[in-house]
């Protein structure tokens, strides 16, 4: 019995220490790809405050909210996207992202319910510790 107990207090230890070793960070490509993500999802569901909020602190500072919302426009809905790539160096990445979009009447001859594809090119850069968007205009 005492062996046993013996044995419990140093499993005890040994797991409270495990579960004390601080988690790797992911790496910049993975923390970049899931702020894209969240990012390009906030769009998606039209929660413009949310996708505002992953602008650079910079951008944010020279281009107020009503600015950015007056750039979303309502003619495209987004339909689906895919972050397809992300590369990094130093601290600036740039992000590949597959956009599904139709326009919400027609254009160019094509019918609304025409699904459209383009690729985007996003770049984000580190500040402060974080991983912020940095629009092109």
């Amino acid at each position: 019995m005492l062996r046993f107990i013996g044995f419990s207090i140093f499993a005890l230890f040994l797991l409270g220490g495990c579960a004390a070793q601080p988690q790797t960070p992911a790496s910049a490509e993975e923390a970049v790809k899931a702020r894209a993500t969240a990012q390009q999802q906030a769009r998606l569901e039209n929660n413009f405050q949310l996708a505002y909020t992953f602008t650079s602190p910079g951008y944010r500072e020279t281009h107020p909210y009503k600015f950015y919302l007056g750039r979303m426009g309502t003619v495209i809905k987004r339909r689906g996207f895919e972050v397809k790539s992300v590369s990094c160096e130093g601290d600036v990445c740039s992000v590949l992202v597959n956009l599904e979009y139709s326009y919400a009447g027609l254009a160019a001859g094509a019918s609304k319910d025409a699904v459209m594809k383009r690729e985007l090119t996003e770049k984000w850069i580190r500040a402060d510790g974080e991983w912020w968007l940095v629009p092109d205009r």
